[in-house]
């Protein structure tokens, strides 16, 4: 079998915007004299891009990076104030219990729009990152953005004081505290509940988020160390 390349005339083949055609024809060999009045077009053969393309890489979405946006799926929207799991106190908006954040009493029935609740969810986060940010200072404790991020998603729902106790306990150990997040559920109230295990499964990715978004400094080590060793 010998193979001839041609360039095909007859056979009209799009263009292909970037590529040169090159076409391979397949003719059988027997008597050269006899070669076939219309031979078919076997392949169409790439060959280099004459323009080269810069790949284009899509960062991976980082999951911590809006906490008001992960507050307002966990927590959910109530509109109306109601108590639940016979809790003396009403809850409404985001997950606002007893109070809104700027102090005004809930009561069962009380309504709340969302951009209500949005104006009250700022307060709340303005307060709880001060409070957050004094415990870190009190226990020398630097964090990545997203490890602040995870420090406000658990004052949310505990309360500022868990926040300073679990730095505390971490003795200003910034990998400790991954481990320590998981053991800050609060799920005891709500029993063998859907609810009880939702939240641990919200501890559990701000265990996993703790770890992943460590802060680092030269050569890898964590900032708290660097500074233990300067």
């Amino acid at each position: 079998m010998i193979e001839y390349k041609a360039t095909v005339s007859n056979i009209e083949i799009p263009e292909i915007q970037g590529y040169k055609k090159q076409f391979s024809l397949n003719i059988p060999r027997g008597d050269d004299s006899k070669k076939e009045d219309t031979p078919a077009v076997r392949e169409v053969v790439a060959e280099e891009p004459t323009n080269a393309v810069e790949e284009i890489i899509t960062p991976a979405v980082n999951e911590w990076s809006d906490i008001r946006s992960i507050i307002k799926k966990n927590e959910g929207f109530m509109d109306t104030a109601k108590s639940m799991f016979n809790e003396p106190s009403a809850t409404v908006g985001y997950g606002f219990f007893d109070r809104l954040p700027d102090g005004t009493k809930i009561t069962p029935g009380m309504r709340l729009s969302k951009v209500q609740a949005d104006r009250q969810l700022d307060i709340a986060l303005d307060k709880l990152s001060s409070r957050v940010r004094d415990s870190l200072s009190k226990y020398n404790i630097q964090t990545s953005p997203e490890q602040f991020n995870i420090l406000l998603d658990l004052g949310y729902h505990a309360g500022a004081g868990t926040v300073d106790k679990l730095l505390k306990e971490s003795k200003g150990d910034t990998a400790k505290i991954g481990s320590l997040l998981l053991r800050y559920a609060t799920t005891a109230k709500y029993g063998d509940t859907s609810i009880a295990r939702g939240l641990k499964n919200r501890a559990l990715r701000r265990s996993e988020g703790w770890n992943k978004y460590i802060l680092k400094g030269k050569n890898g080590l964590k900032i708290p160390d660097i500074l233990r060793n300067i």
